[in-house]
């Protein structure tokens, strides 16, 4: 079992986005447009892609989510999450169900 954990303690650690993701994300906020992640990996994973990347807007994982793409409940989901991102840096409070 500590191999499994190491092995996978690695994998984490290795993640990293595509050459060009990062040049994309700063161009699509510097025009205001919303940008989220939307990824189907095991729940380990999450953290260490908030981490990665946390100028983002929305995060979207199938283990929170119970869903996997292509799914479009899971895209759904996204929107409405930077929906009432957006919402409520306008008026307080907001939630749409």
């Amino acid at each position: 079992m500590v191999e499994i954990n190491s092995v996978l303690q690695i994998a984490i650690e290795s993640i990293e986005a595509f050459p060009d993701a990062e040049e994309a994300i700063d161009l699509l906020q510097e025009h205001g447009i919303a940008t989220a992640i939307r990824i189907n990996l095991a729940y380990r994973y999450g953290s260490a892609v908030k981490t990665q990347h946390p100028e983002l807007d929305s995060y979207a994982f199938n283990y929170e989510l119970g869903v996997t793409k292509p799914d479009p409940a899971m895209y759904r989901i996204v929107r409405v999450r930077i929906l009432e991102q957006r919402l409520a840096k306008c008026s307080g409070k907001v939630h749409l169900r």
